[in-house]
């Protein structure tokens, strides 16, 4: 790139992050690598947040751009920036349902933060009983989970609809450790469930 052009394509980068939008996120957005390979050897921060803070990273995750991922990856993008509301890069591909990136995110060593295939996670929403298992799968907002305890629902409890299938939690018609369940994202915990 000689010089003119980018001094040129500096000026177009600020004026553009000044409104809110990003040279860099317009090019992951319109899934143009090429336009993004030039703007970050142009300079441009791999990193860089657009006004609601996401990061070129995040954004590419949420649209399934696996080869921008790829070139931000190389570039030095931060694998596990979580911006307020909107999670980190991995959380964000297996939300809107791009497996494959979620895989090669994983791979360059994206972390998990709770909600990810994978993790712990407990359904409790109610008085504190309820049960625990390992997400296995993730499709939008639904999770699959095998159970891997019932805490305190010894002789069954009953749980949200949505959170336990309609099923009741333990006890001789509930759900047991080593059933597998899908439930919605709202339902879930990070820590497990208070004895």
């Amino acid at each position: 790139m000689n010089p003119m052009t980018r001094v040129f394509f500096i000026v177009v980068c600020a004026v553009t992050a000044l409104a809110g939008d990003t040279a860099i996120h317009r090019a992951v957005r319109e899934g143009d690598v090429a336009l993004l390979r030039a703007r970050l050897e142009a300079g441009a921060d791999p990193n860089e947040r657009d006004a609601s803070g996401r990061t070129p990273l995040i954004e590419a995750a949420e649209l399934g751009q696996i080869e921008a991922a790829r070139v931000l990856i190389s570039a030095g993008a931060d694998l596990n920036a979580r911006p307020r509301g909107w999670g980190s890069a991995l959380e964000m591909a297996e939300r809107t349902g791009h497996t494959k990136l979620a895989e090669m995110l994983r791979q360059a060593g994206a972390r998990t933060f709770g909600r990810s295939v994978g993790d712990k996670v407990c359904v409790r929403p109610w008085k504190g009983d309820g049960y625990c298992g390992t997400v296995e799968a993730i499709d939008k907002n639904a999770y699959r989970i095998r159970v891997t305890e019932i805490v305190g629902c010894k002789d069954g409890c009953p749980a949200r609809g949505e959170c336990s299938a309609g099923k009741p939690v333990g006890g001789a018609e509930g759900l047991h450790a080593g059933d597998e369940i899908t439930t919605v994202s709202w339902c879930l915990t990070h820590t497990g469930v208070q004895r």
